[in-house]
């Protein structure tokens, strides 16, 4: 199936709120993979645009933890460390104050 240019903001929102791997949101969406890597690129290289006027703006999550859901976190002082796809590590050391 060919997709528009209007068709594909859209899609790359359905992707960034999925939560799957590229190829896998491809297969599911019947979608071609370097199609879909053609507009993400396309998007990126735009600073989150895809066509003129539709900006895809960048989303963030709030983390806390919260007191008594997990005794092993009470009181913890340590480092964040957040894993992502493809190795990607984010360490975030704690500073005293």
């Amino acid at each position: 199936m060919r997709r528009s240019t209007v068709d594909w903001p859209a899609i790359l929102e359905r992707y960034d709120e999925s939560g799957l791997a590229q190829k896998a949101f491809c297969e599911q969406s019947g979608i071609s993979l370097s199609t879909f890597s053609y507009w993400l690129k396309k998007r990126r290289d735009q600073g989150g645009t895809v066509q003129e006027g539709v900006t895809i703006e960048p989303k963030f999550l709030e983390l806390e933890f919260l007191p008594g859901a997990n005794r092993k976190l009470d009181g913890y002082q340590g480092d964040l460390v957040v894993e992502l796809p493809l190795g990607v590590v984010l360490r975030f050391r704690r500073t005293s104050r």
